[in-house]
């Protein structure tokens, strides 16, 4: 991906350099606790970390509530559901992914894959 790359913070408030990210293979994500992919979508994401991190894939969850509501909970609880689904890898603020108040991140993502994202774990 070209252009300029945003810093944001993760899930605890603490301040991530995505320049860090550059020549890794980075997977990113929004997720939700409550949706009915979230089981499967969580194993199977934590099997890719787990299989493939040591050789420098970083998979990245961004929270978003904007569908169906099913990721209302507080930074404390995703981090306790998340850590309940084995998650090892970088978790994120909650944010939006689609309208007015889209995420800078994923404004930037958008402009390599055009269009709304569409539902909870639509990966770019």
């Amino acid at each position: 991906m070209s252009g300029p790359l945003v810093d944001t913070q993760d899930i605890n408030g603490k301040d991530v350099k995505l320049a860090d990210l550059k020549g890794k293979v980075v997977l990113m994500t929004n997720v939700a606790s409550a949706c009915g992919y979230t089981a499967g979508n969580y194993k199977e994401l934590v099997a890719l970390h787990d299989k493939y991190a040591s050789k420098g894939l970083e998979i990245i969850a961004w929270p978003c509530n904007q569908f169906g509501r099913q990721e209302n909970g507080s930074p404390e609880e995703i981090c306790k559901f998340t850590a309940g689904k084995g998650v090892a890898f970088k978790v994120m603020e909650k944010i939006d992914v689609n309208g007015p108040n889209t995420h800078p991140v994923w404004q930037l993502l958008k402009t390599q894959k055009p269009g709304d994202v569409k539902w909870n774990f639509d990966a770019k």
